[in-house]
């Protein structure tokens, strides 16, 4: 016999899931500064903006903002790495202080465009090139 009811720790799970949590917006400069003046000026309310360094190792970062993500409340992260917010659900891509491109992280790497230039030279990759596959740093 098997049950059609939900169990607390279902309805906690699907409270959570990824349909229902938080977005993960980011803002990717050639400098955080500049990342985190115009995160602060198009996505007002959102707080705190996390300011995220560019590093040696992106997937350290990517790993470091998964964790920070919370049930309860957006990320917002301004940061100068390409790379650091391939998990994003939405990126804003700025350059000389303006958003120059926008959409999900995948969307932005299937066209040749700022986003997918800076990721490749991150990674040591030319995904700036349509079709390029990018499962894989």
């Amino acid at each position: 016999m098997t049950s059609t009811g939900t169990t607390e720790s279902d309805t906690i799970s699907d409270a959570i899931g990824p349909a229902r949590r938080p977005p993960f917006l980011a803002v990717v400069g050639p400098h955080v500064s500049e990342a985190a003046s115009i995160a602060v000026t198009l996505i007002p309310g959102f707080a705190p903006l996390v300011r995220v360094p560019h590093s040696a190792s992106p997937s350290r970062l990517r790993a470091t903002l998964a964790a920070m993500r919370q049930s309860d409340a957006p990320l917002v992260v301004a940061t100068d790495s390409a790379a650091a917010v391939r998990d994003a659900d939405h990126v804003l891509v700025t350059d000389g202080g303006v958003v120059v491109e926008d959409g999900r992280p995948t969307d932005l790497l299937a066209i040749p465009g700022v986003y997918a230039q800076w990721y490749g030279d991150e990674i040591g990759a030319n995904f700036s090139d349509p079709g390029k596959d990018v499962a894989d740093e």
